[in-house]
């Protein structure tokens, strides 16, 4: 992955004129996501099909849009979750 200091020297070629401060941090965020270093225990999970992150919490997801907007409805008093 390139230095932090050669990254700002990319960018900044690329930073817009009016409203630099904003234009370099979004570009410098992009740039920083958008590049990935995997390492070689993330490369042999990917490679075996094997999950790299176990857990052991239930996620439930919650529907808060209006009642009308619904598409399924749980009474959690009453449901399994």
């Amino acid at each position: 992955m390139e230095s932090f200091q050669a990254l700002t020297c990319v960018i900044l070629l690329y930073v817009a004129e009016r409203n630099p401060l904003l234009s370099f941090v979004l570009k410098f965020m992009n740039k920083l996501i958008a590049e990935w270093d995997y390492s070689a225990q993330e490369i042999c999970h990917l490679l075996l099909g094997l999950l790299l992150v176990e857990k052991s919490c239930v996620v439930i997801s919650v529907d808060c849009r209006p009642k009308e907007n619904y598409t399924r409805g749980i009474d959690l008093a009453v449901d399994e979750l």
